[in-house]
């Protein structure tokens, strides 16, 4: 029994903030969602070089040293119709994150939005954050 009836610890992965830690894209976060990030890199990959690095379930890819979940930006995951639209040299950002905000520590954010073309070329694709 004790003295004091214990409260329950608030789960970090179960707010707002740690959802959009897991599925909003870095330029989106507020800075408190910056602050949960551990570990940030962009990189923009072709679609057969992404294949490469998935797991048989196609729900995780190694990269890195490391596996990450597969989410979509936004939580906004496409059809299978339209993944197969892309081609296997479509570029598709990728954002690698670590957060103690995120179940398993590790996301890959993919998204089919890219900056301009210039800019993919100029930062021979990577960028690092944080």
């Amino acid at each position: 029994m004790g003295l004091f009836k214990q409260l329950p610890k608030q789960d970090r992965q179960a707010t707002q903030l740690a959802y959009c830690v897991k599925y909003w894209p870095y330029e989106d976060l507020s800075i408190a969602g910056r602050d949960l990030l551990v570990w940030q890199r962009k990189l923009y990959l072709r679609k057969s070089d992404i294949l490469e690095c998935l797991d048989t379930d196609k729900t995780t890819m190694h990269k890195h040293g490391r596996d990450y979940q597969i989410v979509w930006a936004y939580n906004n995951m496409p059809t299978e119709t339209e993944w197969n639209k892309r081609g296997d040299d479509a570029l598709i950002t990728c954002e690698f994150r670590s957060s103690p905000a995120i179940k398993g520590w590790a996301v890959a954010i993919l998204s089919f939005e890219l900056p301009s073309s210039r800019l993919v070329a100029h930062s021979q694709g990577e960028f690092n954050h944080g």
